[in-house]
């Protein structure tokens, strides 16, 4: 929950600096306001036309679709919280470095172009080293836990969608690899047989000389290995006791 697409969850957050726990936090559900949001007609409405100064936070009202239209920038704000939705052109080229991005309704960006150094479209920097409070919006009001330190840099996504693609690719033989591949089964197969080495230039499979390995049962004591190895290698209740000094939260990796 929290991820791409979904429309309702657990606020899931960066724990930059917050020492709280996060169980507390209720769960959120699409804004009632949006009910009639895809009757919205995004060319009207222009982000540009909702700036302030450079420190003023851009909220996109609820019920409205706006587009992005603000040049190659780099373009500073205060703060970017998409409570309509804001739809980026495909292949648009634009920079914005803000603080802090929270979606409580949808956000959406795509490009078709060949990955290159010369086809970089939207990049969104997150900036600063302050913390954020986060305060849902209309029927997400009441959510429990609410509002909350959302840490440094969050990009927040509390019962909106987030709708990015990139570049699908070309599926010939010779065609470069894909950017985006969903995953939509798998396949399963027989487990590898290992080979060890019995002597230099002869191979046995199943173990040395034929023989299948059979490793130690390191929950009992022996004489090589008095000490006895538990079973459970973590064990720690995280819904009534989490222990804050030792868990915390970490930035993600895009790959």
């Amino acid at each position: 929950r929290g991820k791409a697409r979904d429309k309702t969850g657990r606020a899931q957050r960066r724990l930059g600096g917050y020492s709280g726990p996060t169980y507390p936090i209720g769960d959120f559900a699409p804004l009632a306001c949006n009910s009639d949001l895809h009757l919205s007609n995004c060319s009207g409405n222009l982000l540009s036309s909702l700036l302030g100064t450079a420190s003023d936070p851009v909220v996109v009202p609820c019920g409205a679709c706006f587009t992005y239209d603000l040049p190659p920038g780099p373009n500073a704000i205060g703060g970017l919280d998409v409570r309509g939705r804001l739809h980026v052109p495909p292949n648009f080229r634009s920079v914005l470095r803000t603080p802090y991005v929270f979606v409580q309704g949808e956000l959406s960006m795509s490009d078709d172009n060949v990955i290159s150094k010369d086809n970089e479209s939207m990049r969104i920097v997150l900036t600063g080293d302050a913390d954020v409070t986060f305060a849902p919006a209309d029927s997400n009001a009441n959510v429990a836990g609410t509002p909350f330190n959302a840490g440094t840099r969050p990009f927040l996504v509390a019962g909106g969608k987030l709708d990015i693609r990139g570049w699908d690719g070309d599926n010939a033989v010779d065609a470069p690899i894909q950017s985006w591949s969903p995953l939509v089964e798998t396949a399963e197969g027989k487990l590898p047989v290992p080979i060890f080495r019995q002597a230099p230039g002869q191979e046995q499979e199943g173990g040395i000389g034929g023989a299948p390995l059979t490793p130690p049962d390191r929950r009992v004591p022996t004489t090589d290995f008095p000490q006895k190895c538990p079973r459970k290698v973590v064990e720690h209740d995280f819904e009534s006791d989490p222990h804050l000094a030792v868990w915390s939260g970490r930035d993600g990796n895009i790959v």
